[in-house]
């Protein structure tokens, strides 16, 4: 038996490394453009075994041909060979993965292969209600009509890109729910009833919303009657009076312009390097995040800023020029029960003192 050397090296294989892929193509998108740097792009789902999917992505600045060269494959049931591809653990389903093509990636035409052409599972379509019930980012399909639009919020990525999000409600006979969409301009017309398809559920403070990514699409249906007027869900809060036993803030500076975090110098003058704009140090936006444990409780308490801000100017304590030893130091040295009024997710959104008992004579 041979015996490997110990001086050699083992090779580690990249996440990213390139790999080939043979299948039959299916449901390929129209051509679209990336959020970040607009390179054009296309979807589809490659099935790479008798029952296996995948969800794959072309980003070329070629889309249209090689998304036409697909297209054809796909509509003749013809097999092809993706050479060098990368893969990575999908979203929608961690024990999958997803395939991700470029450029490079070559598309050779296949005679046969081992297993049958199939059509890939269709995603069952969800009554609101159920949505609220399904896991976080499982994928789901939903007719709804669009109750209630929101004005467009322009938004800033981190390496400076301009974004705008579009937020609706949507509802159905039982319930209403949040949807969120970025796209340069709103899609959604209000009372319009659509057939949301492949959209992704998440959870803030413990409320489920849908979200679109870039294999999610929409269409228009027949008018739904009879939908829900209820508003989709929003937080229950609770009391607990308790005292502080740990604490762990930490503070960071933000661009007042896109709110990259920055590290603040003792210079006058400070320039984004996400944005490129530059601004008076002094200016950066402070921002701390505070989580902090009770006494009686072995939870992880998030407290939010605005939180953190009104407790100090109620004990008469100025943050601005508070550090993060100093915050921790402050809440720690408080030798008495408060009042938290904690939100879904284990979030802090208001600290009281408790209102002493008058004495009556």
């Amino acid at each position: 038996m041979a015996q490997s050397n110990p001086a050699t090296p083992v090779k580690k294989h990249s996440d990213a490394e390139l790999e080939d892929f043979e299948g039959f193509v299916h449901s390929v998108s129209p051509p679209k453009k990336s959020k970040r740097n607009h390179t054009p792009y296309f979807n589809m789902v490659l099935q790479t075994d008798r029952n296996d999917f995948h969800n794959a992505v072309f980003f070329t600045y070629n889309a249209e041909n090689v998304r036409n060269q697909l297209l054809k494959a796909s509509e003749k049931k013809k097999p092809i060979k993706l050479k060098k591809a990368t893969k990575s653990i999908s979203f929608s389903n961690p024990s999958s993965f997803d395939i991700t093509c470029n450029a490079t990636t070559g598309i050779l035409p296949l005679e046969e292969i081992k297993f049958a052409h199939k059509n890939p599972p269709i995603t069952p379509t969800m009554t609101i209600e159920n949505v609220k019930l399904a896991s976080i980012q499982e994928i789901v399909s939903v007719d709804a009509k669009v109750s209630k639009l929101f004005p467009p919020q322009e938004k800033t990525s981190k390496d400076g890109k301009p974004l705008t999000l579009h937020q609706c409600h949507i509802s159905d006979a039982t319930g209403s729910i949040e949807v969120s969409l970025w796209a340069p301009s709103q899609i959604f017309k209000l009372d319009q009833s659509y057939s949301f398809q492949d959209v992704s559920v998440k959870e803030f403070n413990g409320i489920k919303s849908l979200t679109y990514m870039q294999t999610s699409s929409h269409k228009i249906i027949a008018d739904l009657k009879n939908v829900s007027t209820n508003k989709p869900d929003s937080s229950s809060s609770h009391a607990i009076k308790d005292e502080i036993s740990s604490v762990n803030s930490t503070i960071v500076f933000k661009c007042c312009s896109c709110s990259h975090e920055l590290v603040p110098t003792t210079s006058k003058f400070i320039k984004c390097s996400a944005c490129h704009m530059k601004q008076k140090t002094s200016n950066l936006r402070k921002s701390t995040s505070t989580k902090l444990k009770l006494s009686k409780s072995f939870v992880k308490y998030t407290l939010t800023n605005q939180a953190l801000s009104d407790f100090l100017l109620m004990s008469n304590v100025d943050i601005t020029n508070m550090d993060s030893d100093d915050i921790e130091e402050f809440l720690l040295n408080i030798d008495e029960a408060l009042m938290f009024t904690i939100i879904n997710n284990n979030v802090i959104e208001k600290i009281e003192k408790p209102i002493a008992k008058q004495h009556v004579e």
